[in-house]
């Protein structure tokens, strides 16, 4: 979980959400705080490309709370911390929890098969 979690912390923080792209299942699901769910790897991706594009938020960190895994799936409980800075360049810290549900690929790779995050 940590090794993934840089990955995905690398992508978003580097902007590279073309990375994204490697870290969804193909029919993964992204549900985002007071959004309409967001289905499918490609249109995950853009979501992340949207967020990051701005510039705005950095400095995106991941706490794991909580892990449990079997066989075919795993999931890991999350607080997440990131900084944020407004039009005016005024930066404030941004935190939230998260769940990531994590499916067992042939290959013994694992892929966020459902990705749910709030802000506090």
């Amino acid at each position: 979980m940590e090794a993934f979690n840089v990955r995905w912390l690398r992508a978003y923080n580097d902007n590279h959400p073309e990375a994204f792209l490697g870290m969804y299942a193909k029919d993964a699901v992204l549900l985002p705080q007071e959004s309409k769910p967001i289905e499918g790897r490609e249109a995950i991706a853009k979501h992340w490309a949207e967020d990051t594009k701005t510039g705005k938020w950095k400095d995106h960190t991941f706490q794991i709370i909580h892990v449990e895994q079997n066989a075919k799936l795993a999931y890991q409980v999350n607080r997440w911390t990131l900084l944020y800075t407004n039009e005016k360049g005024e930066r404030r810290n941004v935190s939230g929890n998260g769940v990531a549900i994590f499916e067992s690929q042939p290959d013994g790779s694992w892929l966020i098969k459902v990705h749910i995050y709030n802000v506090d």
